[in-house]
C-alpha cells in the first residue's frame, strides 16, 4: 500500500516538474495567439483520424484474440464493433487512472464480454504492446534517418537495438507457446506451480502469430495505426501554418518523441511530459517556446479528450460502471 502511495506522488512530482519546465520560458499571449489562429477546417479529419486508429486498434486485436485456446469453449468470435469499444475504455482510463489499469480493466472485460480467459486476453494485450513498440521504433528509425541533424546517431542506435530484443522476444514467446503445447519445455514445471501456471498462460498471448498471414497482418496494422496517428501532427501543423517546419516525416520523430513521454511514469494523460517533450522537439526546430507548447497541448487534448469520452461512453453502454470494476476487482484479488 506504502509503495502504491509513494508511486501516485513521484507520478504526480514528475508531472509538475515536466509541466513547470514546458511553463517557465512561455508568454502565454503568445500561446493563446498560436492556438487562436488554428484552421478550424482541419478538425474534422483530425477527429476521424483519431476514431480510426481505434478501428485499427480492435482489427489488429481481433487477429490477436483468434488464438484462443481450444479449452475455452465458451469463447465467442470476438466481433469488430465490441473489441472496438473495449480497446476505447482501455485508453480512457489509462488516461484517468494510475499505473495504467486501463490495460488490465481491458482484459477483464474482454472476458467478460467474449467468455476467454481474462489472462489470456491480458497477454495478447503485452503482445499487442510489443507490437505497437517494435512498429513505432521502426517508424522512427526511418524518420531518424531522414533528420540526423535532429535525432543523434545513438539514440537511433538503441532503437534498432530495442527492435531486434522486442522482435527476439516475441519468436522466444511463440516458442515457447508451441514447446508447451507439444509437452516440451519440462524446465518449466520445475519452477513453482504458480510461476510456472502464469508462464504458460502469458505465453498463449502469441499463438495467432503462428500463421504467417496473421503474423504480416498484425505487423501491418501495428505499422499503419502509427502512420495514421502520424497523420494527426501532420495535419495540426497545416492548421498552425507550421507546414514548412513539420512534414509528414517530422510527424513521425514528433509522434515517437510523445510516445517516449507517455511512457515515463508521470500523472494519468502523461500531461507535462509529453508538451515538454514535443515542445523541445519543435523548438530545436526554430519553433518558438510559446508556438511548440501550443501545438503540443491541442494535439494531445485531441486525443485525450475524443478516446477519454468515447471510452467512458462505451463503458456504461455495455453496462459498467467504476463502482461495478471495483466491486469485481476486490472479487478477484480476494
Amino acid at each position: 500500500m506504502i509503495k502504491k502511495y509513494l508511486s501516485a506522488v513521484l507520478s504526480v512530482a514528475v508531472t509538475v516538474f515536466f509541466l513547470w519546465l514546458a511553463l517557465r520560458k512561455v508568454s502565454f499571449s503568445e500561446v493563446q495567439h498560436a492556438a487562436s489562429r488554428m484552421d478550424l477546417r482541419y478538425l474534422a479529419p483530425m477527429l476521424a483520424v483519431v476514431v480510426f486508429d481505434l478501428l485499427v486498434r480492435a482489427l489488429r486485436w481481433r487477429i490477436l484474440l483468434a488464438g484462443a485456446p481450444a479449452s475455452d469453449a465458451r469463447a465467442e468470435k470476438p466481433r469488430v464493433w465490441v473489441l472496438f469499444q473495449l480497446e476505447a475504455i482501455g485508453l480512457a482510463l489509462n488516461n484517468i487512472l494510475l499505473f495504467r489499469l486501463g490495460e488490465f480493466t481491458r482484459a477483464y472485460l474482454a472476458g467478460v464480454e467474449l467468455k476467454v480467459s481474462g489472462f489470456y486476453a491480458l497477454a495478447t494485450v503485452f503482445v499487442e504492446r510489443a507490437l505497437d513498440m517494435i512498429a513505432l521504433l521502426s517508424l522512427f528509425i526511418v524518420a531518424a534517418g531522414m533528420f540526423p541533424e535532429t535525432v543523434p546517431a545513438a539514440m537511433r542506435a538503441g532503437a534498432i537495438v530495442a527492435v531486434v530484443g522486442l522482435a527476439c522476444g516475441l519468436v522466444f514467446v511463440s516458442a515457447l507457446d508451441r514447446a508447451f503445447e507439444g509437452g516440451g519445455a519440462a524446465w518449466v514445471d520445475r519452477l513453482p506451480e504458480k510461476a510456472s501456471s502464469l508462464l504458460r498462460k502469458a505465453a498463449l498471448g502469441s499463438r495467432a502469430l503462428r500463421d504467417p498471414l496473421a503474423l504480416l497482418a498484425a505487423v501491418l496494422l501495428s505499422l499503419t495505426l502509427w502512420m495514421v496517428d502520424a497523420g494527426v501532427y501532420f495535419l495540426l501543423a497545416r492548421a498552425m501554418g507550421l507546414e514548412r517546419v513539420i512534414g509528414y516525416g517530422r510527424s513521425l520523430v514528433i509522434l515517437s518523441t510523445a510516445a517516449a513521454a507517455s511512457a515515463l511514469p508521470a500523472a494519468p494523460g502523461s500531461f507535462g511530459t509529453f508538451e515538454k517533450f514535443v515542445q523541445d522537439v519543435l523548438v530545436s526546430w526554430s519553433v518558438s517556446e510559446g508556438v511548440a507548447l501550443a501545438y503540443a497541448g491541442i494535439v494531445h487534448l485531441m486525443f485525450y479528450l475524443v478516446v477519454t469520452f468515447l471510452g467512458i461512453a462505451f463503458l456504461y453502454r455495455l453496462g459498467h460502471t467504476f463502482g461495478s470494476l471495483t466491486q469485481a476487482a476486490k472479487e478477484n484479488l480476494g
